[in-house]
Formats: structure tokens, sequence, C-alpha cells
């Protein structure tokens, strides 16, 4: 049975698990921003970021984060303008391949939209790597619309996606 919760530190050992898998398969490197050693120390601190995790049973099949912290965005937002206050990103957004294609990314990120809204964020941002066509969809399925292409960490070319609550 596949279930949707709030990940919990006693999942972080999944969370780590789930990461390394996905990093190991990825069409495309490119896809996967460098987890700085700042953000993977606040993964499930609740004033930082609001992790989901699908279940297939007892397994991390799949996640997703809300990040509440300017640490996370405030590069990206630098290039936005006209953006309603406060802000969330989400992103790390993960499914293990052999579950892709069933819609997963998108039920999990709509949960995500709904616990913004509840937190008062008025604007969710999202950067996703142009040729990610899979995130792409899902995130223009729930609203979100590209506002400008940026270039991360020297290297990593990002579409900065926003989508208003």
């Amino acid at each position: 049975m596949i279930t949707l919760r709030k990940l919990r530190k006693t999942d972080e050992e999944q969370l780590t698990s789930l990461i390394n898998t996905i990093e190991t398969n990825l069409p495309n490197k490119k896809f996967w921003l460098p987890i700085n050693n700042i953000s993977r120390e606040h993964f499930l601190d609740d004033d930082w970021t609001y992790f989901l995790g699908l279940f297939d049973g007892d397994k991390l099949i799949g996640a997703s984060g809300l990040f509440l912290n300017e640490h996370e965005y405030k590069e990206s937002l630098s290039y936005c303008t006209n953006v309603k206050l406060p802000v969330a990103e989400i992103s790390r957004v993960m499914v293990l391949p052999e579950y892709r294609g069933n819609n997963y990314l998108f039920k999990i990120n709509n949960e995500l939209l709904n616990i913004a809204k509840n937190f008062g964020i008025k604007t969710i941002l999202v950067t996703i790597h142009p040729d990610n066509a899979p995130s792409q969809h899902s995130f223009e399925k729930l609203g979100a619309k590209k506002v400008t292409q940026i270039i991360k960490y020297e290297s990593f070319l990002r579409d900065v996606l926003l989508l208003e609550l």
C-alpha cells in the first residue's frame, strides 16, 4: 500500500539511501544539484524543511521537501521580481526509478502546496534543469510558470518557476 506522510528523524537513514539511489541512477547528472552540508544537516528540522515521504509499506520510495529557510532559495529568488512574500522552495523531488510513471511527483508536491498554504506561504519557487521533462511537466500541471533561467553553482543550468498560492 502506498502512503504519504511527513518524514521524521527516524527516516533519516532511508532518506539518505533514497538520495544516493537517485544520484546514482540519474539519466543526466546535471538534473541534481549538489547538496551542501548545511542543507543536509537541516533536512529534517521542522523550522528549515518540511519533507514528505512516499512509502510502499515501510520502504521510502519517494520524497520532496518544502524548504522554508532562505539559505535554500535566496540565490534563485534574487533573479525574480514582484514576488509575494513569504516564499518557500520545493526541492529535492525524487521517486525511485521503478516507481516512476505513476504521477507520484504530482501527488507529493500537490500535498506540499497545501502544507505551504497552511504555513502562510504566498509563493513557491522551483528550480529545474530545462531538460528534466517529467519535473517540468509535473510543476506546470500544478500551476508553476517559468520566469527566468539561471546558472547555479557555476555550472548547473536551471529554469526558475514560480507558483503563487
